[in-house]
């Protein structure tokens, strides 16, 4: 029964974190992730997977899109990568890193957003008066 309430999905940091860049120790995590969305019927946009036991220790990084992997040397590169493939192909980026995604497009890529959030807004201005010191 419809109550014309608005609804909103609290994601929480980890889901957030894992819809941009998914860390696993081996092959057969990664592989484990991609089949859980898959059978979630998740949509599984362009993101961004490292090998490692832990982020500083990083043995190998790939973007996957479209089932094609993409090897990097570089986090940030792969990153970078990712989000031009998502802006490239007009895809929508997953509901659990918009707020992510919103920071990443002010503040490093200085795009005006359709999407707007205060707190995201306060922290790239921060950040910015922080490097003009």
């Amino acid at each position: 029964m419809a109550t014309g309430k608005k609804t909103t999905t609290k994601f929480t940091i980890k889901d957030s974190q894992e819809s941009v860049l998914f860390l696993g120790t081996n092959q057969q995590e990664i592989e484990d992730r991609i089949d859980h969305l898959k059978k979630r019927n998740v949509s599984i946009q362009p993101f961004v997977y490292c090998i490692g036991k832990d982020i500083f220790s990083v043995e190998d990084i790939c973007v996957i899109f479209d089932d094609i992997r993409f090897k990097f040397s570089n986090v940030l590169r792969a990153l970078d990568i990712c989000f031009k493939i998502i802006y490239l192909f007009d895809l929508e980026f997953p509901a659990e890193s918009v707020v992510f995604i919103l920071f990443i497009e002010i503040c490093f890529f200085k795009f005006k957003s359709a999407i707007t959030n205060s707190k995201v807004h306060i922290l790239c201005e921060y950040l910015a008066d922080q490097s003009t010191q």
